[in-house]
């Protein structure tokens, strides 16, 4: 078969035939590997773009609201040799009205509030440690390691109105550097989920005794996630995501792959 351009016509025809008709298996499942990795890029394209867009839609509201809340509702503060300088009086507490309400609390005291005390969700700054309490159970962040993740250990960390502004400026290019990351995980994530696939392939072909190549179970693997991102994408533009669907997914696929398989075989 000959190699074609897979343009987005072509695209949407042979996704919507991927999740409607299982005879589409049989007219794609001899092309060129490469063929098929077109396909599945184009794929990882289409699920990011959704992905992306909801992050744009719901997350960049409230990291923008939440950024201007706190160049006002927070008191400036920085860290240097590993040790946080803030100029309030302890304990001070600090709490972020938005959709979700969030605590924070500045203390300096050798022996500052517990951390599991404070209404979750809540952050608790102490001179040599963050603390993030989650589900009663307080993450510990040293500000030295705070410092080697976010800055420059020489700088050191500035968080004031005028950095909060910045950080607000740069939420411009965070969409297109959201969509190039999602894209690149993306497609690793979709080409292993297919190799795992591989294995339901081979066992929908051993009842007839018969062994395809292993580039043949991998485009039907790729084509077969077809039907299981439309069903995370609809999950994703609805705002719902847990175990549940995960599991859904997978097992979308792992059906569409053992059938689409099956009738492969018809061919052989």
């Amino acid at each position: 078969m000959a190699l074609k351009p897979l343009f987005p016509r072509t695209f949407i025809n042979e996704a919507r035939s991927a999740v409607l008709d299982f005879e589409s298996y049989r007219k794609i499942f001899q092309q060129p590997l490469l063929r098929s990795l077109l396909y599945l890029l184009q794929l990882s394209i289409v699920s990011s773009l959704i992905l992306t867009g909801a992050y744009a839609l719901r997350l960049i509201p409230q990291f923008n609201h939440f950024l201007s809340w706190a160049e006002t509702g927070l008191p400036p503060f920085s860290v240097e040799n590993g040790q946080l300088q803030v100029d309030v009086e302890s304990p001070a507490t600090f709490l972020y009205p938005g959709s979700t309400l969030v605590t924070f609390v500045f203390d300096m005291r050798e022996d500052h509030v517990p951390p599991e005390s404070l209404d979750q969700p809540a952050l608790l700054f102490t001179r040599e440690v963050l603390y993030l309490p989650f589900l009663g159970q307080p993450i510990t962040w040293p500000w030295p390691q705070v410092e080697t993740l976010f800055a420059n250990s020489e700088m050191g960390i500035t968080v004031n109105p005028d950095t909060l502004e910045e950080m607000r400026r740069s939420l411009a290019w965070m969409t297109p550097t959201f969509f190039l990351l999602s894209l690149g995980l993306s497609m690793v994530y979709k080409f292993l989920q297919a190799v795992f696939l591989i294995f339901i392939g081979i066992l929908a072909s051993s009842a007839h005794r018969i062994r395809l190549p292993i580039n043949q179970y991998l485009t039907i693997a790729i084509y077969a996630l077809t039907p299981a991102t439309a069903v995370d994408s609809l999950v994703i533009m609805l705002g719902q995501s847990n175990d549940l669907f995960e599991m859904i997914y997978l097992l979308t696929a792992a059906i569409y792959t053992y059938l689409a398989t099956q009738r492969c075989l018809a061919l052989e």
